[in-house]
């Protein structure tokens, strides 16, 4: 939640929240505006209250805004948008507008679970705001877990924050770009998992649209890295727009890269073919299903991983294609493999990725002031597939750093004072019974 509904009790401590958010509705994604509320400080039983400094920014967030209300991802449904007003009109509420969830990093200001301290920082599912109350459902050593029993059980990872103090994968000086490849890069590398428990489908050739976005090279890259130790090998092939090709190309991770306008280059009337549809664009979808079939060698199969293209023309043929949710994958790997072992095989690809990727984009933070525009031009395509985004909705970063950790709720206080007279309690009964056996 974003914003509370619920009156203000009087004398309650508020802050001044800002949020980005977007209108429900099909062009919602085309009129982001922020907006200001009031957020409560008094938290209930098991909250905190998070100050969520920076998160990435790409078409992966744009996917979710466009996908926002669709029942089978429900975007929406993970962060409220807050009632907010300008005079006697109203800027948003939750039932005309709608938060995009974002991959970032916040610091605890206060806490009312008996196992989250102020002051922890934690990287996870947040939203384009400043502060964000969210409600535990548990934490153990290494994660804290966010209740949100009206969304699926295979969601855990969405839900999921990690502790950076235990996180090996965490360091200060590369929190810009862990914002930005970890959502991207695990959904490449997971996808890249089930297609080899799935043998490529039988395939030998993998074809990925909107090859110069994250997601797509970041799959090309994992099927670059499992090309080096196993076999058969597969060739990459990289579909982009033609303003991109130059860059694709000097990424070095595809074997050819070929323009959108080029699919008669494309060697289709030979080997077995499967297409990774990331720009989620109709028409060409159609044109590269249409090109095979004219060639008698007719794709394996369509798979849908992204949506890098928000324009769609509504009369044209969808083709029926299967569809990767890496929440349903990882949930189904958990029961397939040891304890600790997924662990292992992250820890172990994200240190070659952070290795390998240096080199491949520059990355920009967008403060406050720009945050509108920089959302506008991201939305639109224009944004150059070399820059990686950082957003913040902050003026500055000297600012969220002034901002002092607070005790902003009383049940902080009260949780403290009763673990202390429990712990007391339990110690002279101890020494009590100890005493009665010494003289006994």
């Amino acid at each position: 939640r974003t914003a509370r509904r619920e009156a203000q009790p009087q004398g309650m401590a508020q802050l001044q929240n800002v949020t980005l958010v977007i209108p429900r509705g099909k062009d919602g994604i085309k009129n982001p505006s922020i907006v200001e509320s009031a957020l409560e400080t008094e938290l209930k039983q098991n909250e905190i209250l998070l100050r969520v400094e920076k998160f990435s920014f790409s078409t992966n967030n744009i996917t979710y805004g466009i996908l926002g209300e669709h029942p089978d991802f429900r975007y929406f449904e993970f962060h409220e948008a807050p009632d907010s007003k300008k005079g006697s009109l109203s800027t948003s509420s939750p039932s005309t507008h709608g938060v995009i969830p974002v991959w970032g990093f916040g610091t605890v200001m206060a806490s009312s679970h008996p196992k989250v301290k102020i002051g922890e920082r934690l990287y996870g599912y947040l939203a384009m705001t400043r502060y964000l109350n969210l409600s535990i459902a548990s934490a153990n050593n290494t994660n804290v877990f966010v209740s949100r029993p009206h969304l699926p059980k295979d969601y855990l990872p969405y839900n999921t924050l990690t502790r950076c103090s235990s996180d090996s994968m965490w360091k200060l000086q590369d929190e810009d770009a862990t914002a930005l490849w970890r959502p991207l890069f695990w959904t490449s590398f997971f996808m890249e998992d089930w297609l080899s428990t799935e043998s490529y489908k039988g395939a030998d050739v993998v074809l990925i649209s909107s090859a110069s976005s994250k997601t797509a090279f970041g799959l090309a890259y994992s099927i670059l890295k499992k090309n080096e130790v196993g076999e058969p090998k597969k060739k990459i092939v990289g579909l982009t727009s033609s303003k991109n090709v130059e860059f694709t190309k000097n990424l070095k991770l595809y074997d050819q890269v070929f323009s959108y306008d080029e699919l008669s280059k494309l060697d289709s009337k030979s080997g077995k073919w499967i297409y990774v549809d990331v720009a989620g664009n109709n028409q060409l979808n159609e044109n590269i299903f249409q090109t095979f079939e004219k060639n008698k060698n007719p794709l394996v199969c369509g798979i849908g991983l992204g949506l890098t293209n928000s324009e769609q023309e509504s009369n044209v043929k969808k083709r029926s294609m299967e569809f990767f949710f890496l929440p349903t994958w990882l949930a189904k790997r958990r029961l397939q493999l040891a304890p600790g072992e997924i662990t292992r095989i992250q820890e172990k690809a994200w240190a070659h990725l952070m290795k390998d990727s240096k080199g491949w984009l520059r990355m920009q933070t967008t403060w406050k002031k720009d945050l509108v525009e920089k959302f506008q031009i991201t939305a639109s395509g224009k944004l150059g597939p070399e820059v990686g985004q950082t957003f913040s909705l902050w003026d500055s970063e000297s600012q969220f750093n002034q901002t002092k950790l607070k005790r902003y709720d009383c049940l902080q206080q009260k949780e403290d004072k009763k673990r202390k007279k429990k712990k007391k309690k339990k110690k002279n009964e101890k020494q009590a019974k100890a005493k009665t056996g010494k003289t006994t």
